[in-house]
């Protein structure tokens, strides 16, 4: 079978289970977040490595600084994405942590870097709980195991 052929079959079985779709552009729309996400955070690292003269101290603490604040801040981000939209949540989520990283650039100081990563995992948070949550709202009782 074809290439073009399985994938036109995908589509019509797909058109048959609307929910399919709808966790294919979920799972998507995390990857994209995630990856996103994942390269911002090496890039911080090269960064604040950059602004501190070589400082293996300031990397540190920005990694540290990002972990603790992640766990700290995880309770009420799971209840932020059980109490509102989930889709809200996350949208607003990703598009605040965009926010800060473009405060990075403006960001000169290692002091105000890592104040920056702090408030990045705070507001970038909520996104996995409510993704999670919104996952399990697209698939159908029946069809999940």
């Amino acid at each position: 079978m074809r290439v073009a052929e399985r994938l036109s079959n995908r589509r019509r079985s797909w058109a048959d289970e609307p929910f399919r779709r709808h966790v294919a552009s979920l799972s998507v729309a995390r990857a994209i977040s995630v990856t996103g996400t994942r390269a911002a955070s090496i890039a911080w690292v090269a960064v604040i490595f950059t602004r501190s003269g070589g400082s293996g101290a300031w990397v540190a603490a920005l990694v540290l600084t990002q972990f603790a604040t992640s766990v700290l801040v995880a309770p009420w981000a799971g209840a932020i994405g059980d109490r509102f939209d989930r889709r809200v949540v996350m949208i607003l989520s990703d598009l605040g942590s965009a926010g800060v990283f473009v405060a990075v650039a403006f960001s000169h100081s290692a002091v105000g870097l890592v104040v920056l990563a702090a408030v990045c995992s705070t507001v970038a948070a909520p996104f996995g709980p409510a993704s999670s949550a919104l996952l399990v709202m697209l698939v159908p009782a029946p069809e999940r195991a």
